[in-house]
This record gives structure tokens, C-alpha cells and sequence, in this order.
């Protein structure tokens, strides 16, 4: 296995953070290599801001996965990049907020019994809170989190005018909204999920490599 010194990784890290935060999340990240694990995804800092931020979880966020017509509500975190949902930018046409469902950890559970053993649920959960899959980002439950382990479903997205979200009332909508690392980890999810470069396929002669 290849060892990253600090300054290489430095590289890829957001380059707007101060010293501090920088080298705090250098130590979250190189913690979760080594284990694998990390619960705490999660900041209060940003809770009475009236921006909204790639990361934060809104309730009330509406959904509807076709075929099925029926519209439900649930907590939603934001795909969407801060900049771009932020209200005081000017744009040439409306912007759509999108974001992905966020449901119970244990309701997941309970709807896998009928189609798989216990021992490939108990070692699918297990991929799912080391972080193995792009389609689902694990949220463990925390102080500053979900008051129970959820996941996002990022292969579910909705969206929304993004001035439907009245900004003065966000304390009553943003749930919570991640720290340093669940960013980072949650953009490296959709980096992967979305835009996987490398899908071995050469598109101009037709021939599929793998």
C-alpha cells in the first residue's frame, strides 16, 4: 500500500481553509483510512445562516419516484452547490435545488428481509457504514446529526425552485449540515457516482472493454 505524506494530500484538500480546519481534516481523513469509520460528519456552525449549503439536510423536502404517483415529504440533503443555489447570484434562468432522501437506517433494514439472509444484510450494513458504496452516503447518528443512523439514496434525486426555500426560515428547515469531512467524503460520493471517468468503454469504435 502507497503511503500519502500530509503536503500530497494537502493538494487535493479545499484550498480555502485556514491551517487549523486543513489540518483537522487531514486527521479525519486519515483516521477513517485506517478505520474506516467516522460519526462525526456534522458541524452546528452554519445552523443560523440564511445561505444554503451543499450538505445541509432540509425536512419537509418533497419527493416522487415515478412510476408511482403519490408525493411524500422527507428530510432531504442538498447535492446542489452552494454558490449556485445561493439567491443573491444573479442567473439567466430559475435554479433548481436537488437534493437526495434521507431515511432511516433500521426502515432500510426492515424492508430487506423479504428479499435477502440475514448474513447478506448483516454484510451489505456493514459495507454501508464503512462508506464502500457511491449510491448511498451512511449519516451515524451524532449530537450534532440524525438522532438515529440514516442513509442518503443518491441515485433518488429530487429537485425544487430554489425560491421555494424561504431563506429567513431556514433555522426551522435545516436539520443539520455537514463538517469539513462529510463534505469531503460527500463530494468524493458524487464525484465517483456521477462523473466515473474511467468507465472502460471506447465510445467512438463501439467496444465495451470490460
Amino acid at each position: 500500500m502507497v503511503e500519502y505524506t500530509f503536503e500530497e494530500i494537502k493538494k487535493y484538500l479545499p484550498q480555502y481553509l485556514c491551517d487549523e480546519s486543513i489540518n483537522d481534516l487531514f486527521k479525519e481523513i486519515n483516521c477513517f483510512q485506517n478505520s474506516g469509520y467516522n460519526n462525526n460528519l456534522y458541524t452546528n456552525q452554519l445552523y443560523d445562516k440564511t445561505l444554503i449549503f451543499q450538505g445541509d439536510v432540509l425536512n419537509e423536502m418533497q419527493f416522487i419516484f415515478f412510476p408511482a404517483p403519490k408525493v411524500f415529504k422527507t428530510l432531504g440533503m442538498v447535492l446542489s452547490n452552494t454558490c449556485d443555489i445561493n439567491i443573491e447570484n444573479s442567473h439567466f434562468s430559475d435554479i433548481q435545488i436537488c437534493y437526495a432522501p434521507i431515511f432511516k437506517l433500521q426502515n432500510y433494514i426492515d424492508g430487506l428481509h423479504d428479499k435477502f439472509t440475514d448474513q447478506q444484510i448483516e454484510d451489505h450494513i456493514k459495507c454501508i457504514k464503512n462508506q464502500r458504496y457511491t449510491t448511498i452516503m451512511y449519516l451515524p447518528s451524532h449530537l450534532n446529526g440524525p438522532t438515529e443512523d440514516a442513509i442518503v439514496l443518491l441515485d433518488k434525486i429530487c429537485n425544487c425552485d430554489s425560491s421555494s426555500i424561504e431563506r429567513t426560515k431556514l433555522t426551522n428547515r435545516r436539520f443539520f449540515t455537514l463538517n469539513n469531512f462529510g463534505l469531503y467524503l460527500y463530494l468524493l460520493k458524487i464525484s465517483i457516482h456521477f462523473t466515473r471517468i474511467r468507465e472502460s468503454i471506447d465510445r467512438d469504435k463501439g467496444i465495451i472493454l470490460n
